[in-house]
């Protein structure tokens, strides 16, 4: 009816425009007609401006299909170690969109929470830093919450001799959320997931976790060149906020510094950093290697810290309530240094801690040092993806969200799953594991955000950013007090939002959730041929899928809290071990020289994703042309290119990983490297070459010779 009444309503302008008008609607109206064309061609060109075509496919089709993309996308200055690809400059056009709607004006399909975030987002764009408002709220903090030693001329050691460390971290918590010496978090319940529980862990830092963790922190001293960004920019902070002498600034920040880094050396000493390694796969340990946290009351905590650590009072002062029920501790030995370094820091200086714990809290109440206009429009965004998440999700979802093409998409993953079933009839998996499989295999769904009516009982106001704030922080704890207090069946914390690009595997829930950002141009387009679907969304599905059949995929805990059997487990672990090495040799020509088992599952899942995303869209053509119509392939290819559907598909999976990077990290002080054989041998290409040598149907379209570097003898393949 809807697309009836619209037809009606054009024609009904038609017959009323002038003759000038209508010469206007021929013009606008040609190339809607031409769009799908229009769209094609384009990506024709696209497709062959990244290329070199001077590479032989078969010897390295990474540089055959992405070989001329750095000069088409450098990375952003500042930015050359992140590398620009499809994926950086989809998030980029999202985040413009975020922008673009947050700054548009009301309109009357804007929720009552929507116009209060526009307000919010506003009020943050035009908002000074140092501003009478800014100044005003930023002493009253201070005076509130234990003070700032740092203070030019401050007598803070005569006011505030009886400081009490821990009430201060814990008002901080109760009104602004902020996690500071002493981390806190609501979660699903891991063990259950029935519920959601409390987590005691590390906090936040002021150093990145790569530098903030047990391994870097033991081995490279504090004093090292490594850290002095991270003295500097707290020093300049200092001096911006506090208007200290230089001098006195880097006195300040070298001890603050000194004490992070103390506290460092306790945390995730039992967690996967950005790039630790680990001896995994390849182990042959058919044993769930999921960790476990002791989860005791408050008051067996507090005991077992000796009383230093009043765990009741720090709680139920961070929430305003008493929690009873058992919590978890995931970094007991993080607490045992808390309690050791803070102690021995207040025997010669007991200002540190103080300094400390206000410098963390004021970094939340002033802009970045980098803050400029061009700037701070992100670090706005920043803050309300952080605070609002739902309420720009559903801004986002009534925008973008297209039913149609979610349909369509949804197909694209029962076909996947099909393929997906396929592949658990190998040989190597035990009868009962398989059908334990096909079971779970068949539950899984795939869920994109939707959003119900929501009130937000905030009212803000557009000239002053600092008191808005204050009032959404102050909404921090009520709201992980709904959650660990909940009734109802817990939601994921870090649950997917409209704009994002994500894509979740959720054992506990059966289902993938995903973005409706990734339903948009440059990953999805739906005059595109199918096989560049099923290339770029569909390997990303596979992937996704692939991992709940991995070492940790089938051993994670299900509803019926069944897990694999041994015989299938080394069997599996002898197939990833091959991986493993194939990656060592690729890298460094040596097969037991690469042990990162994070990246490797990933390597590992991106191989099956290929797989099932070509077999999927072979079933596709299958289902569709039975008689290979002619009209019907050649839309499966695009004009002016010499490839065959398939061939196309290929080239599609690699572009969807091309990758530019100016210059390559420093080298880790930490790391023992090897020459690789190959110069340009890297993971970034060995996730295009690697899946694409291992896998049968890629030889045999480009023709490469079996032994070739791209069509690999000894191939690596478990699904």
């Amino acid at each position: 009816m809807g697309v009836i009444f619209n037809c009606v309503q054009l024609l009904l302008l038609w017959l009323a425009a002038t003759s000038s008008r209508l010469a206007v609607a021929e013009t606008t109206t040609f190339p809607i007609f031409k769009q799908e064309e229009a769209i094609r061609a384009a990506k024709s060109r696209e497709v062959l401006q990244y290329m070199n075509l001077s590479v032989n496919p078969c010897e390295d089709f990474y540089e055959y299909a992405c070989g001329n993309w750095p000069k088409f996308h450098a990375p952003p200055v500042g930015k050359e170690d992140s590398g620009q690809t499809i994926k950086t400059i989809l998030e980029e056009k999202i985040e413009e969109d975020l922008h673009n709607l947050l700054d548009e004006n009301v309109t009357l399909e804007d929720s009552s929470a929507a116009r209060r975030v526009k307000v919010f987002y506003k009020s943050c764009l035009e908002a000074r830093q140092g501003e009478p408002s800014h100044q005003a709220f930023l002493s009253d903090f201070i005076k509130s919450n234990g003070g700032f030693p740092a203070i030019p001329g401050s007598s803070w050691l005569a006011h505030h001799h009886n400081y009490d460390w821990q009430h201060v971290v814990a008002i901080l918590r109760y009104h602004y959320g902020l996690s500071v010496l002493i981390g806190m978090e609501v979660d699903n319940n891991y063990q259950t997931m029935e519920e959601n529980s409390l987590y005691l862990q590390e906090p936040s830092t002021m150093m990145p976790r790569s530098l903030c963790n047990a391994r870097t922190a033991q081995q490279i001293d504090v004093t090292d060149k490594t850290y002095d960004w991270v003295e500097q920019e707290v020093a300049d902070n200092l001096r911006l906020w506090l208007s200290m002498k230089k001098e006195d600034a880097l006195h300040v920040a070298a001890d603050m510094v000194t004490f992070e880094h103390d506290l460092c050396k306790a945390m995730y000493v039992n967690s996967s950093s950005q790039d630790e390694e680990e001896e995994f796969i390849g182990s042959l340990k058919p044993e769930n290697r999921t960790r476990e946290y002791p989860r005791k009351s408050l008051n067996h905590f507090t005991q077992q810290f000796n009383n230093t650590l009043d765990f009741n009072a720090i709680v139920s002062n961070s929430f305003g309530v008493g929690v009873t029920k058992p919590v978890f501790m995931k970094s007991p030995k993080y607490f045992e240094q808390l309690i050791q370094v803070i102690e021995e820091t207040e025997e010669y200086n007991k200002t540190v801690v103080a300094n400390y714990i206000m410098y963390r809290a004021l970094t939340y109440f002033n802009f970045p040092l980098n803050d400029t206009p061009r700037n701070r429009p992100a670090y706005c965004l920043q803050v309300v993806k952080k605070y609002f998440p739902k309420v720009l999700g559903d801004i986002y979802y009534r925008k973008y969200a297209n039913t149609l093409d979610q349909h369509k998409l949804a197909r694209v993953f029962e076909q996947l799953k099909k393929i997906m079933e396929e592949s658990l009839n190998q040989e190597w998996i035990e009868e009962g594991t398989r059908r334990l499989g096909k079971k779970r295999l068949s539950k899984m769904s795939l869920q994109f955000p939707s959003y119900e009516k929501f009130t937000l009982n905030l009212e803000f106001v557009r000239n002053d950013f600092w008191k808005n704030l204050r009032m959404i922080m102050g909404e921090v704890r009520a709201h992980e007090v709904n959650r660990l207090f909940s009734a109802e069946k817990p939601m994921p914390k870090d649950e997917v939002q409209a704009y994002e690009t994500r894509m979740v595997y959720r054992p506990y829930h059966q289902c993938i959730d995903i973005g409706w950002g990734v339903l948009q141009a440059p990953y999805y387009q739906a005059a595109l041929p199918h096989g560049m679907r099923y290339a770029m969304i569909g390997q990303k599905l596979g992937q996704t899928l692939a991992t709940a059949f991995d070492d940790l995929g089938w051993t994670a805990d299900n509803p019926d809290h069944k897990v694999w059997d041994s015989h299938t487990a080394v069997e599996y672990y002898k197939n990833a071990n091959c991986f493993t090495e194939q990656i060592g040799n690729y890298l460094h020509n040596d097969p037991y020289s690469y042990h990162n088992a994070t990246k490797i599952r990933r390597l590992i899942a991106q191989s099956v994703g290929l797989n099932v995303a070509f077999n999927a869209y072979l079933d596709w053509l299958f289902y569709k042309n039975p008689s290979n119509d002619n009209e019907m392939l050649s839309k499966e290819t695009l004009p002016e290119l010499d490839f065959t559907n398939t061939q196309l598909f290929f080239i599609g999976f690699a572009q969807a990983h091309c990758e530019s990077r100016k210059k390559p990290k420093k080298l880790d002080p930490l790391k023992h490297y090897r020459i690789s054989p190959y110069s340009k041998h890297s993971l970034s290409r060995y996730q295009v070459n690697g899946p694409l040598a291992n896998f049968i149907e890629f030889g045999r379209e480009f023709h490469c010779p079996i032994g070739s570097e791209m069509n690999v003898a000894d191939k690596c393949v478990i699904y």
